[in-house]
């Protein structure tokens, strides 16, 4: 279980880094008006981070609602026959 987690944050640690580093290489080799198209103003902030995660942990929670309550629609139809 210990190594796996090691493994886990490992890899999100290096998937950041690489993140961040290619955003960085882009935006310097691009004009500012095509970053700011493709990353949008806001991507320099540092808010930008804490956004996209909140954004991305809103759109599962969402999708595990609707799978949860699809799963309960089956399985309560299932039993009532």
């Amino acid at each position: 279980m210990m190594k796996r987690l090691f493994w886990f944050g490992l890899g999100m640690a290096a998937g950041i880094v690489l993140v961040n580093k290619t955003r960085a290489y882009a935006r310097s080799q691009m004009p500012d008006v095509m970053s700011n198209f493709l990353m949008g103003p806001d991507m320099d902030n540092a808010q930008a981070s804490i956004q996209t995660a909140r954004g991305l942990i809103n759109d599962f929670q969402r999708l595990q609602a609707s799978r949860e309550q699809e799963l309960e629609q089956r399985f309560t139809h299932r039993q009532a026959e």
